[in-house]
């Protein structure tokens, strides 16, 4: 259970910071 909850997170934070890196780009 804990294994599948922590992929998921890094699956999220991974979104998060490609939505952050593409944001900065274009600012």
């Amino acid at each position: 259970m804990q294994c599948f909850i922590r992929s998921r997170v890094r699956k999220i934070v991974k979104d998060v910071v490609a939505k952050f890196s593409v944001i900065k780009a274009t600012t």
